[in-house]
């Protein structure tokens, strides 16, 4: 799989398989609504959408958590690295080759 990028608009952000989705991935493990993005005043902030194969930041299963640039997001088992310098500014998303979670 070759790696893309995806231009982000200012949170909060959708991630999934389904057309609408602000990152949308086509891969049989990540859900159609799959996780939210959001700018908050604890920082950036990743919250699994209910989806049956988890959500996963550097590694660890997570149902909410802040997430800092260069962590590596997991929704199913397709990565993705969020590239942002200051948590609520436009950032990039970088998705990369599927690894093992």
């Amino acid at each position: 799989m070759a790696k893309q990028e995806f231009p982000l608009a200012e949170p909060p952000l959708t991630v999934g398989r389904n057309e609408g989705n602000d990152v949308r991935i086509d891969h049989p493990t990540v859900w159609g609504r799959h996780a939210r993005v959001e700018a908050t005043a604890e920082g950036s902030v990743l919250t699994d959408l209910g989806s049956r194969n988890g959500t996963f930041v550097n590694g660890k299963k997570i149902a909410r958590a802040i997430f800092r640039p260069n962590d590596w997001i997991s929704p199913g088992s397709h990565g993705l690295i969020f590239k942002d310098s200051v948590a609520g500014r436009r950032g990039d998303t970088e998705s990369v080759q599927p690894r093992p979670v």
